[in-house]
């Protein structure tokens, strides 16, 4: 998640939280802000998460080059050795 993302949700989040607070008793508030948090935070795991399982995705693919790289030079190799 980039800076401008998190800046985004925790601004929202303050600006949801003075309304509320002005509006709601502080015990509802506290249920609502609890609510809240929690969404945010699970919110910004799946987020981490998805970035996490790309990263690993293309590290898997670029291993998966690599792999199939030295294969290729592997054949070329043995291929000039049996001339």
């Amino acid at each position: 998640m980039n800076k401008l993302s998190k800046i985004y949700i925790f601004s929202s989040y303050f600006h949801i939280t003075v309304e509320l607070r002005t509006t709601f008793l502080a015990e509802d508030f506290d249920k609502v802000e609890k609510v809240l948090v929690n969404f945010e935070m699970e919110k910004i795991t799946r987020i981490q998460d998805e970035e996490d399982l790309r990263k690993r995705e293309e590290l898997c693919e670029s291993v998966k080059r690599a792999q199939n790289n030295y294969e290729e030079l592997l054949k070329e190799v043995e291929g000039k050795m049996g001339r």
